[in-house]
């Protein structure tokens, strides 16, 4: 699958997920990535969507390899981020 496109629809400022991710792929479309901020280091890392099956959450979505998990992950923040500086220069106006 080749990836389309990545959407990002930020979430209130008081939430503990920054943002959320909509992933097109050419035949797919991947729904519920969550962006949160880790308190401790800073940096923004991304979650597969995922449900509870009462002792802990179980992801909806994996790749074949880390790499594969790593660079999605990648795409998404460097989106993310792209969107963060989009607002600020709007913000600035």
């Amino acid at each position: 699958m080749k990836l389309i496109n990545i959407n990002i629809t930020k979430t209130s400022n008081d939430s503990k997920v920054k943002a959320r991710a909509t992933i097109d792929f050419d035949t797919h479309q991947l729904r519920g990535f969550k962006i949160f901020r880790d308190e401790k280091t800073g940096k923004d890392f991304v979650t597969a969507p995922s449900y509870f099956n009462g002792k802990s959450w179980i992801p909806l979505f994996k790749t074949h390899t880390k790499d594969d998990w790593t660079d999605l992950c990648s795409q998404v923040i460097d989106k993310y981020n792209e969107e963060l500086i989009k607002e600020s220069l709007l913000e600035d106006k």
